[in-house]
């Protein structure tokens, strides 16, 4: 028991040592793109208030975003794959029914209220310390000034940064690999949560910790059950891009909610959120996963 615990941390230990050497190659390869398209100085490479004002400012950061987190998780799980894996086995997709999927919206959608509203006011409240409230201002300062789209295309290729990378390449790291290899030395449940501590660390963004910790186990217990590792992706690509459609209709003028504000919300619609996002997994999982499960 010992020595499979040990090969666990060893494995948690090498996937962090490889998404900091990826993480670090396509963070100075993104860099280098930049630098020589835009002409900027090194000096105003990292400063967010230059490309503010800068033209076409913002599609250089996106696109600095899509080299750096594109290299960062699918070079980590391209060399785990190649040189750690005893065995070549295959990422598990099922071609899971439709229905799955349209109901996999309404759990997203539906928890966003107790996850995002909710638990990350809570978690707004705990102290960290200067330096987690200083990284963050930061981050949400780069955040806001990237979801700030000028035009539709803008927020298209935002979705392709923000959504759809980030969906497939952290979920094929954290579930198809992280999660699948600890549940092979310890329970299932012990993995989906450890590896959804993991995955919420690693964003280094600890005034939204909980609620991104949350999410990780959800796309952990859906990849679990439905032995399906687009599942969770799905799940991934619904949370972030709706949260981005909801940003463009408040420019756009057509939503007066604003949810980068996170505006307050009663407790009746926080446990209400709670109960039908649970109500909706559930019913998912009987319908669709329990006997996958059972066998």
């Amino acid at each position: 028991m010992q020595i499979r615990y040990l090969r666990s941390i060893s494995n948690i230990f090498i996937l962090i040592g490889l998404f900091i050497f990826c993480s670090s190659i396509a963070s100075f390869l993104a860099a280098g793109i930049i630098m020589l398209i835009s002409k900027v100085s090194v000096q105003d490479l990292t400063n967010v208030e230059y490309w503010q004002t800068a033209s076409a400012g913002r599609w250089y950061m996106l696109l600095m975003q899509v080299i750096s987190a594109g290299g960062g998780f699918f070079g980590t799980f391209w060399l785990y794959r190649r040189f750690f894996e005893t065995e070549n086995k295959v990422i598990s997709t099922k071609n899971e029914q439709l229905s799955v999927f349209i109901l996999i919206i309404f759990l997203v959608i539906a928890s966003m209220p107790f996850v995002s509203g909710f638990l990350g006011e809570l978690n707004q409240k705990i102290d960290f310390g200067t330096w987690a409230k200083e990284m963050e201002l930061k981050l949400e300062i780069l955040t806001k000034f990237l979801i700030s789209f000028d035009s539709f295309s803008q927020f298209l290729f935002g979705i392709f940064v923000i959504a759809i990378i980030p969906a497939i390449g952290e979920e094929l790291l954290f579930r198809a690999i992280l999660q699948r290899k600890l549940s092979e030395d310890m329970n299932a449940h012990l993995s989906i949560w450890l590896s959804a501590i993991l995955f919420s660390a690693i964003h280094l963004q600890f005034l939204g910790f909980f609620p991104r910790m949350l999410l990780g186990a959800l796309f952990g217990y859906l990849y679990y059950f439905s032995k399906d590792i687009t599942t969770a992706i799905f799940a991934h690509f619904i949370n972030n891009a709706f949260t981005l459609l909801m940003v463009y209709l408040y420019q756009q003028k057509i939503i007066t909610i604003d949810v980068v504000d996170k505006p307050a919300l009663s407790l009746v619609v926080v446990f209400s959120s709670l109960l039908i996002a649970l109500g909706i997994f559930v019913f998912i999982y009987t319908q669709f996963w329990k006997n996958k499960t059972e066998k």
